[in-house]
């Protein structure tokens, strides 16, 4: 009489296992833990809202923004430091609130973090900052304006070289649908200066630009734009630093996006993958126009 079924299986898993048939490996359920509660009351200090990604230093401390909250309800910026023992709460404390005097309100991009563990930030009112440790000391490095060739609500920054690279919304000489910029730190305690790489004209190129950049070793800039999902297409696009120095930046776009299969509305930056190809994601359009992740092949 032959055995079958599970308890067949059973029986013959210890002989397998035995012959050299490999394990089959154990499942592990992912376990979720809440590090940090915002408070939702509109006073909250320690701020509310937090709509950007985190960054950590080498001491497993992580950094954020939130959107509002704080003493005058403009936004944080925040540090979530590690328990000392297992199992522990951490600690959250507030670095910087905006509202005051001209440091801008509402961070809404991430931060980025440099060797001195500076963090460096935006917020949608203009400004480019810095908050220099140990006492978190805020410094506002540029504020756009918005007018002539300066754009308006600068998103998340990316740095190379010393240099701050990014983009704004809106603004520019075009058709107030965005800029590339670089911010120069100053040779001696002086202003930084802002330089506009490119404005965004609102045609193939699309418009809109809030992504974080990202560059290759060559110093090429690579993002999107979001468009507006209507008169304005979504991009994916390349910025390639000038042949001379002070020549201009050489702007390639790489797709335009139609709101079909390809997708529409880009909202977050690009990253390199296998083979140099860019993969990012859009936020509409697709098969069931609820969005597409997407690859660019170079």
């Amino acid at each position: 009489m032959s055995a079958r079924g599970p308890h067949a299986l059973a029986m013959l898993l210890p002989l397998l296992l035995a012959a050299g048939w490999p394990q089959p490996a154990p499942a592990h359920k992912a376990r979720l833990r809440t590090l940090h509660s915002f408070c939702a009351e509109s006073g909250c200090v320690d701020g509310r809202e937090p709509s950007a990604g985190l960054v950590a230093d080498g001491a497993g401390n992580l950094y954020g923004t939130t959107l509002f909250g704080g003493t005058t309800n403009a936004g944080t910026v925040f540090e979530l430091m590690p328990p000392a023992t297992q199992g522990g709460a951490w600690t959250e404390t507030v670095l910087h609130t905006f509202g005051h005097g001209n440091d801008g309100l509402d961070p809404e991009a991430g931060l980025i973090l440099d060797n001195a563990g500076a963090l460096y930030g935006t917020t949608i009112t203009g400004t480019v900052f810095k908050l220099r440790p140990p006492a978190w000391t805020e410094k506002v490095l540029f504020s756009f304006t918005g007018g002539g060739n300066n754009g308006s609500w600068p998103c998340a920054l990316t740095a190379r070289q010393g240099l701050l690279y990014g983009l704004t919304r809106l603004g520019g000489s075009q058709a107030n649908t965005g800029i590339a910029f670089q911010l120069t730190p100053p040779a001696g305690g002086g202003a930084w200066t802002e330089s506009t790489l490119y404005s965004f004209t609102g045609g193939n190129d699309g418009g809109e630009p809030c992504g974080a950049l990202v560059s290759d070793q060559a110093g090429n800039l690579y993002g999107t734009s979001s468009g507006n999902g209507q008169n304005i297409p979504g991009s994916a696009f390349q910025l390639t630093p000038p042949s001379t120095t002070g020549g201009p930046w050489i702007e390639t776009t790489l797709h335009t996006f139609g709101g079909g299969n390809d997708g529409l509305s880009p909202l977050a930056g690009v990253v390199f993958g296998k083979g140099g190809a860019l993969y990012g994601t859009t936020s509409g359009g697709g098969s069931y126009g609820r969005g597409t992740v997407f690859r660019v092949v170079p």
